[in-house]
This record gives structure tokens, C-alpha cells and sequence, in this order.
């Protein structure tokens, strides 16, 4: 191995000199958004080029090769979260011997990654027995991904850390081009199944290469036990944290899977693609910025504080009129552009658009207990709600896929109201302040809905016609009653983009 290159930046060194700079909530605000839109852009390209695929792929592969796909990727999950075992999320936190550290968890990473491939070789059988479903091989070769993201997990984290979100665009697009296009190529040939899973392996070997292009760094083969005990230390919390949001995240797989079968799995998959593209993908991106970015600030609790509720504000003026869109033109999207064959999809899609979107309001929560080093109590949080969890998922599905959305979008309003009052106690924030940087959207989304579902009841149009009238119409609804009802947030929103497009013009003037 080549000597390894410092990593130390600027604010590192003033860390270890007692000196750390101040950092200004402006300058804070505008490197999140920045870095936000960058990121944002990345994920949702990639996301969308996987989306193209998608709708591809359902034309040419059943219902229930997606379902076996997913058994395999459920597992998959919870054995990824012991790979990476909070190392990156370690890494991007630490504030001091950030060398010494991404060398040490460099090889942590290979050797569990290693290990788990091993595990995943050996639990496969038994898997498939869960599931009731012929996925042995299926999941011993995907679990050869487990191997290659052990190589890249380090070069990751220091992008992400760097918030170097613009060049993510290239390993982020790279992998769904070449994902999508080879499965689709290997569905194309009579391939099945394994198309997907090639397609992911692919996709992998990809990024792995292009994080390595990006990233300078390379390791040095030296392992440092006292830093390995401290990262051992904050990634225990992280592993009880990712198993238990694993489980809150797929235990709806598990349960459709294993009680309602492998065509209803399928049904579902499909039914949460779309929602996860776009909200979801959201809340990871944001979260994925503000942690390293809450990491400079975590000493100081006002601009914590401030955070949080701008964070609040923005993210509900997105996602919660992108949930409640997304659940009334559910029917002639669906029809659009999965056809008839994916009919079943549609009241599970609405329920889970509604429920992600609710969902998202309370995401950032988890994100600064990480950056405060602080994952002791989103471990708590998550014990206390994943009993709960269980039972109602569980419960759900003797009401089928839709009983099981519709599960999701009650959970998503507890969840977020857990999230509020422990937010309250921690960070002393108030409730008050909390409703108040939601009641623009909130107020602006409903009336926008409720209007959009009436004239959805009126029209009578094609599926592609009433997507092209109901979308526009509701956008431009949204947005004039958002200026009535809270101009200022608007107004604040807009000067944003205005100011980031001229220093952007600036830079590069």
C-alpha cells in the first residue's frame, strides 16, 4: 500500500490547538442548502435514472421475481448495517487523529465485511426457509456486496465529511446508469431474477472505483486500538440504532413477505418505490449534509436550536405537498406508467406517500443526536418504539398490503410526535416554536389537497391529460396559498435561491 495522505483539514487543526474558529449560523444555513441542493440533485438523478429502470424492468420481469429480489435485499440490510458497523458515521463525527481513524476503521471494515459474507454464505438456507421461498443461491451471490462496499465505506464517509455532495453526482449516476442498464440487458435475455441481482453487483463495483477516483486517501495499513476502541464504543449504539431502524424499515417487507407471500411483496415493493424516491430520498440527503455540517456546531445549543427549526420549516415546505400530491394523482400515475398490471398498487402508494411525508418532519432528531454524540438516545427512542411497531405492522396485514400503508401512516404520526416532545426535553425547544414552523405548510398543503381531489372528481380525462392538468394546478395553488397565508416564509425561501444563484454566478464569473 502507498503512505497514506493526511486527512486533517483546517477546523481539525484548530480543534487539536484549542482554537476551534467560530462558525456563523449564515454561513451554516447556506453551506446546508448548498450542499443540500448538490446532494439532492445527486441522489435524485440516481434515483430517478433507477426509477426509468424500474418501469422497465416491471414490463419485463413478474410480479414475484420482485418479491424474491426483496426477500433477498431484507436480509441483506440488517448484515450491511454490521459491515459498516457506525464506522462512518464514527468517522464523519470525529473532530481530532481523523487519520489515524479512517486507517484504523479501514480495516475494521474489510474484516467485517469479510465476516459477513461468510455469514451471509451460511445463513442463506435457512433464509430461504423463513421466507418459504427459493432464494439460497440467489442470496449467497448478492451477498458478494457486502465485500466490495467494505472497500469503499471509508472513501465515502470522507466525501460525505468534506461535503464534497457536487462530486457525489458522478459516483451516484454512475451506479444507476450502470445498475439499471445491466439489468435491464439481462432481464432483456430471459435472465429473471438474477438480473436485479447482477445489476446490484454491478452497480457496487462501480462506485467502489469511482470513490476511490474521487478520494485521494489511501490506507496505511495502521491500526490504532485506542481509536478503534472509541469508534467501537460510538458504533455499538449505532449498530442497536441501524438493526432497530432496519427492522422499523423493513419489518412491512418481512411481514407481507412471510405472512401475505412473494406476489404481495412485489405488489408493495412497487407501491413504495415512488414515495422513497422522492421523500425519502429527501430526508436521507438532508440528513446526510447536516451531520457533518452540525458536527462544526455542536458546541453551541442557539445554533443548534436555530437549526432545527429552520430545518422544520424547509423540509415540510417540501415534502408534506410532494406526500399529499403524490396520494391524489396516485391513480392515473400508476396507470401511466405501470399499467393496468400494477392496479393493486395504487391505495397502498397514497397511504405511504402520506406517511413519509408526515415522517420526514421528524427525521433531523436522529441526525443531531448522532452529530452531539449522542446515539445513546436514538437508541433509547427506537427501543421505545419498535414494540409498538411490531405488534401494529403485525396486526396490519390481515388487512393485506393496504391495511399494511395504511399502518405505516398511523405510525409515521406517533413517531413524529415521540420525536417532538423528546426534541422539547433535550434541546429545550418548545412546542410552540415547533407548530409554528410547521403551520405554513401544513396550512398551504391541505387546502392545495383538498382542491386537487375535488377537481381529480370533476375532469374527466385521460390518465396522461389529468397528470398534466392536476400537477401544474396544484403546484400553482400551493404556492399562491403559501403567500397568503405565511408570505414571509416564501419570500425567505426565494431570497435563498436568489442569493445562492448569484454567489454561484460569482464564483464562477
Amino acid at each position: 500500500m502507498s503512505e497514506s495522505k493526511p486527512i486533517e483539514d483546517d477546523q481539525d487543526k484548530a480543534h487539536e490547538e484549542n482554537h476551534t474558529p467560530p462558525v456563523s449560523i449564515d454561513n451554516i444555513g447556506q453551506k446546508t442548502v448548498t450542499n443540500a441542493l448538490w446532494a439532492y440533485l445527486s441522489f435524485f438523478l440516481g434515483k430517478g435514472l433507477t426509477f426509468v429502470t424500474t418501469l422497465v424492468l416491471a414490463r419485463l420481469l413478474d410480479v414475484d421475481e420482485f418479491g424474491l429480489m426483496g426477500f433477498a435485499l431484507v436480509g441483506i440490510q440488517y448484515l450491511d448495517i454490521f459491515s459498516r458497523f457506525g464506522l462512518d458515521t464514527a468517522l464523519i463525527s470525529r473532530r481530532d487523529r481523523v487519520e489515524e481513524a479512517a486507517n484504523t476503521i479501514f480495516i475494521m471494515s474489510l474484516i467485517t465485511g469479510t465476516l459477513l459474507f461468510g455469514v451471509a454464505y451460511v445463513s442463506a438456507p435457512f433464509l430461504a426457509d423463513f421466507f418459504d421461498a427459493d432464494i439460497t443461491s440467489l442470496f449467497r451471490l448478492l451477498s458478494v456486496v457486502l465485500l466490495i462496499t467494505s472497500f469503499s465505506i471509508v472513501h465515502a464517509a470522507l466525501l460525505q465529511r468534506e461535503l464534497r455532495f457536487r462530486s457525489k453526482l458522478i459516483p451516484d449516476m454512475g451506479k444507476s446508469i450502470v445498475k439499471g442498464g445491466t439489468s435491464i440487458i439481462l432481464a432483456s435475455s430471459g435472465a429473471g431474477v438474477w438480473s436485479l441481482v447482477w445489476g446490484q453487483i454491478a452497480g457496487e463495483l462501480f462506485i467502489l472505483v469511482a470513490l476511490w477516483i474521487l478520494i485521494p486517501w489511501r490506507p496505511s495499513l495502521r491500526f490504532n486500538l485506542a481509536v478503534s476502541k472509541d469508534v467501537t464504543r460510538f458504533g455499538l449504539n449505532m449498530i442497536v440504532v441501524g438493526i432497530i431502524g432496519a427492522l422499523r424499515s423493513n419489518v412491512d417487507y418481512i411481514f407481507v413477505g412471510r405472512i401475505l407471500g412473494a406476489a404481495a411483496l412485489g405488489l408493495y415493493t412497487i407501491a413504495y418505490r415512488l414515495p422513497e424516491l422522492i421523500i425519502r430520498s429527501l430526508n436521507l440527503v438532508v440528513g446526510t449534509v447536516a451531520h457533518p455540517v452540525l458536527s462544526l456546531i455542536q458546541t453551541d445549543s442557539e445554533q443548534v436550536q436555530s437549526f432545527y427549526i429552520s430545518y422544520l420549516r424547509y423540509i415540510s415546505l417540501l415534502t408534506l405537498p410532494i406526500g399529499v400530491g403524490l396520494a391524489v394523482v396516485s391513480e392515473p400515475l400508476v396507470l401511466t406508467f405501470y399499467t393496468d398490471k400494477w392496479e393493486a398498487t395504487i391505495i397502498p402508494l397514497q397511504y405511504i406517500a402520506l406517511g413519509l411525508a408526515i415522517s420526514s418532519t421528524g427525521f433531523v432528531p436522529g441526525v443531531l443526536y448522532k452529530a452531539l454524540n449522542r446515539p445513546d438516545i436514538l437508541s433509547r427512542i427506537s427501543f421505545l418504539k419498535l414494540p409498538i411497531l411490531l405488534t401494529v405492522l403485525w396486526y396490519s396485514t390481515r388487512f393485506g398490503i393496504n391495511g399494511v400503508a395504511f399502518a405505516q401512516m398511523l405510525l409515521a404520526v406517533f413517531y413524529l410526535t415521540v420525536d417532538m416532545i423528546v426534541v422539547n426535553r433535550v434541546f429545550s425547544i418548545s412546542m410552540i416554536a415547533t407548530f409554528e414552523a410547521l403551520a405554513p405548510a401544513v396550512i398551504s398543503v391541505t387546502i392545495m389537497g383538498g382542491a386537487v381531489l375535488i377537481l381529480s372528481r370533476l375532469i374527466n380525462l385521460s390518465n396522461v391529460l389529468e397528470l398534466l392538468v392536476l400537477i401544474p394546478f396544484g403546484a400553482i395553488l400551493y404556492v399562491t396559498t403559501l403567500y397568503f397565508v405565511h408570505r414571509k416564509t416564501l419570500l425567505e425561501t426565494l431570497d435563498m435561491v436568489k442569493s445562492l444563484t448569484l454567489n454561484r454566478r460569482k464564483r464562477y464569473a
